[in-house]
């Protein structure tokens, strides 16, 4: 049986970091208030609008929490190449401008 998630489309990773980025609440506040809750649903009706994968809200928050996971290790990577000792020239990891988004928020 594959229990993979479906992926969600490039433009739905783009609106929700940009939600996000203009909510900062969102992510950083309680998520229990009901400023906070009506945000995540405008935000769950957007992206399930749009064409691409369907979730709740609590899968969107999951997928947001993932993102910004595999950003921020990839920073910790980057960060750590650079600081090896040994010479030689640093690990090529470069992070794309999704990541960016998401490492700022």
């Amino acid at each position: 049986m594959d229990t993979k998630k479906p992926i969600m489309k490039k433009e739905q990773q783009q609106y929700l970091l940009n939600f996000l980025m203009r909510n900062p609440e969102t992510v950083n506040g309680n998520s229990q208030l009901p400023a906070t809750k009506r945000l995540w649903t405008e935000l769950t009706e957007a992206l399930n609008g749009m064409r691409g994968v369907r979730m709740t809200q609590k899968d969107w928050l999951e997928t947001y929490k993932l993102l910004a996971h595999r950003a921020k290790a990839k920073v910790r990577t980057q960060r750590a190449s650079i600081q090896r000792t040994g010479g030689g020239p640093p690990a090529d990891i470069c992070l794309t401008e999704l990541e960016k988004k998401t490492i700022n928020i």
